[in-house]
């Protein structure tokens, strides 16, 4: 994800808030914007929060290689020697934006890199750049953030945490001062799991407790100790309707729902990230005959 902002009393050149390198998957919007992965495969509407993308996985070759055309992109147009400190996520395109930081012919000494979890912390370290913690930089103070999404939607409003690492990522975020198969990712205390279950089917969601895989008996379990719920809409649920989605960019939906998740008693965190200290500012999709396209406030579906 790519993002960036100002200091609070600074005027940098930087953009002032975050930007995501999406992740390739075979992507179509609702509206116009196209790549060369659309399929015609049947899509359920997602909650009136989401404008919805429909994903389709293109090979494994084609889709690494556009996950690096657009980190390699977003880093050469966001990424400066002289940044102090630039804010790194979690997930398989952060591979790619290592790659491409630690390639720079002008190198990243004078940078100290924040990861946002256990993996981007040793790709960083292994690539030789400098590694800190949140709590040690200073308020506001991180220039740029990288990181990849998992849904994203014409608005630029995003779902994140598919890795487990949402918490830290909205760390991150604000200190820069379609269906989604899982559903958004929740960051939940594990004693409260009962709790936190009642309160989304109460919203009429479909919670399930995420499992960590066949390398781990039992939950899947977050850096900060913590267990994350995928909260799924149910088939059929209507999503935004065209006249709705152009209110407000569709974000008041978003961010009420945002409000109603943080409100369950127990929910430490959650994926959405819509409000404007959080969500993108410039979108990279990286596409199969190698271009990038992007989506940004001054460049929709460019």
């Amino acid at each position: 994800m790519i993002g960036s902002r100002r200091l609070i009393g600074h005027v940098r050149a930087s953009a002032r808030y975050p930007t995501y390198v999406i992740p390739l998957r075979q992507l179509r919007l609702t509206k116009s914007y196209k790549t060369p992965f659309m399929a015609p495969i049947p899509r359920t509407p997602l909650h009136q929060a989401i404008r919805c993308l429909s994903t389709a996985t293109p090979s494994t070759s084609a889709l690494e290689a556009a996950k690096h055309a657009a980190s390699l992109r977003a880093v050469q147009t966001h990424y400066h020697p002289s940044m102090r400190y630039v804010g790194i996520g979690s997930g398989s395109t952060i591979a790619h934006v290592v790659s491409a930081l630690s390639s720079l012919p002008s190198g990243a000494a004078n940078t100290t890199f924040i990861p946002t979890g256990f993996q981007s912390r040793q790709l960083l370290l292994s690539a030789g750049l400098r590694v800190s913690a949140i709590d040690e930089v200073p308020p506001y103070a991180v220039d740029v953030a990288f990181d990849g999404a998992d849904e994203v939607d014409p608005y630029r409003n995003c779902i994140k945490g598919g890795g487990a690492c949402l918490l830290l990522e909205k760390l991150i975020s604000p200190a820069l001062g379609t269906t989604y198969t899982r559903g958004i990712p929740i960051e939940i205390l594990s004693i409260s799991l009962p709790y936190v279950l009642a309160g989304l089917k109460g919203l009429n969601l479909q919670p399930e407790l995420r499992m960590g895989g066949s390398a781990k008996a039992g939950p899947c379990i977050t850096d900060n100790g913590n267990f994350v719920v995928d909260a799924k809409f149910p088939a059929g649920y209507k999503g935004c309707a065209e006249d709705e989605a152009k209110r407000l960019d569709c974000s008041e939906n978003v961010m009420q729902l945002a409000k109603v998740l943080n409100g369950i008693v127990g929910v430490v965190e959650h994926g959405l990230f819509s409000q404007v200290d959080k969500k993108p500012e410039v979108v990279y999709f990286g596409m199969q005959d190698g271009q990038v396209q992007v989506l940004g406030p001054n460049c929709p579906g460019k």
